[in-house]
């Protein structure tokens, strides 16, 4: 009959026909209260790992793996706001850049491309739509661009995977864009989506506002604010992937532009190889390593 060794952080069995059985977790579920010497399997990182006191470590050297487990965020482009058609309907917003969130097992020596999407250009003309966001990807990953503002005053869909849509102008109200986690409301933006992959909570791909003769619409989530008469909109926040503002036709100044995309990766400390292209921002969050890329590069595993 095996051996159970039960404790406040897992359970791990002892059998003399099969061995020590440890306890298992991921990199999300980790003991919340471990001790300096715990050890278990990282089914994330398909490896097993101790605590030292301060951090998880691998137990074996890194030397002795061909794989390793990553996370990686991804987000596009936001869309750029539209200029709406004199007398009629004011400029719909654009739609916040869609996000991936995901986990990868990434080959050792082996290059990875990065690239980050650009915001959408806003409308600077009446009667005319801004542009579309582009693609952030990695690893064979996208996060789809958002789509722009449209000057019919309906507000523009987030990028794939997403696709939440913007909402359709009521009368003479622009609708305000969709984000990455909802779709728009009248002169809103939709809600973005959420991520801790950095260390902290940021909401990416909120969607732009929309707007009217005197409603400055509010943009959600990294989204821009929309542009009443005389009140100039907003780009959306970069790096975020938010949808631009819109304007009514009679405002003087242009519609906002989508916010660019980032891609953000969570590597085990253990295993980052420290070689990137594209400059990008190197931090850590507890055991892991967070490589944030706001331009366009590369990491080798």
């Amino acid at each position: 009959m095996p051996l159970i060794l039960t404790g406040t952080s897992g359970s791990s069995t002892l059998d003399s026909s099969t061995g020590l059985a440890v306890a298992t977790w991921t990199t999300g579920t980790r003991p919340s209260s471990p001790v300096a010497g715990q050890i278990g399997y990282n089914t994330t990182t398909s490896s097993m790992e101790f605590y030292n006191g301060s951090s998880w470590n691998i137990v074996a050297p890194t030397s002795a793996f061909t794989t390793y487990g990553a996370s990686y965020l991804i987000v596009g482009g936001g869309g750029g706001g539209s200029k709406g058609t004199s007398g009629t309907t004011y400029g719909g917003a654009g739609g916040g850049g869609g996000t991936v969130l995901t986990s990868a097992l990434l080959t050792v020596g082996t290059s990875y491309t990065v690239t980050v999407g650009g915001g959408g250009a806003g409308s600077t003309a009446n009667a005319t739509n801004g542009t579309a966001g582009t693609s952030s990807s990695f690893n064979s990953s996208t996060g789809g661009g958002g789509v722009f503002g449209n000057a019919n005053g309906n507000g523009g869909a987030s990028g794939t995977p997403q696709s939440n849509a913007g909402v359709v102008r009521s009368t003479i109200t622009g609708g305000g864009g969709g984000g990455a986690g909802g779709a728009g409301s009248t002169t809103t933006g939709g809600a973005g989506s959420s991520s801790s992959i950095s260390g902290v909570s940021v909401n990416y791909g909120g969607g732009g506002g929309g707007s009217n003769d005197s409603v400055n619409g509010s943009g959600t989530d990294g989204g821009g604010n929309g542009g009443a008469i005389n009140t100039a909109p907003t780009s959306g926040t970069a790096n975020r992937g938010g949808g631009g503002g819109s304007t009514r036709a009679e405002n003087p100044n242009n519609a906002g532009a989508g916010g660019s995309g980032v891609v953000i990766l969570s590597v085990p400390s253990s295993f980052y190889s420290g070689t990137t292209t594209g400059s990008p921002t190197v931090t850590t969050s507890g055991s892991n390593t967070i490589i944030t890329f706001t331009a366009s590069g590369s990491y080798t595993a």
